[in-house]
């Protein structure tokens, strides 16, 4: 299993203007329940939620990454994705910090500044 996570550009589906998608975290949703008899999509306590600031130490797409990202879909005009498995974002990405998940309840705006301001 792995995440997309989508660049902050991309092209507008009516025209070929280029726009951009500014936001401060980008909150990567994992449903790790893999048994049929147990596992209910609809349930929001067996989510996990992986909270990644767009800017700071704990960046979850690279500038180099992004760059490359941003090329490729103004190059071909479609969405191009950086992948991030959950077991790598909590053992911790190229040498940043490990990345815990939460669940539905410990979500907040206060968690996400704290990720984002450090």
């Amino acid at each position: 299993m792995c995440f997309a996570v989508i660049p902050v550009a991309f092209r507008h589906q009516n025209n070929e203007s280029l726009v951009l998608f500014i936001c401060d975290v980008f909150v990567l949703c994992y449903h790790p329940v893999e048994d049929p008899a147990v596992a209910d999509h609809t349930d929001p306590e067996q989510w996990r939620f992986y909270v990644l600031p767009v800017v700071g130490p704990n960046v979850a797409v690279t500038p180099k990454e992004l760059a490359a990202a941003n090329a490729r879909v103004i190059r071909t005009g479609k969405q191009s994705v950086c992948q991030r498995r959950p077991g790598t974002l909590e053992r911790g990405l190229r040498g940043r910090p490990p990345v815990a998940p939460l669940t539905l309840s410990e979500l907040s705006v206060d968690v996400s500044k704290t990720l984002i301001l450090g």
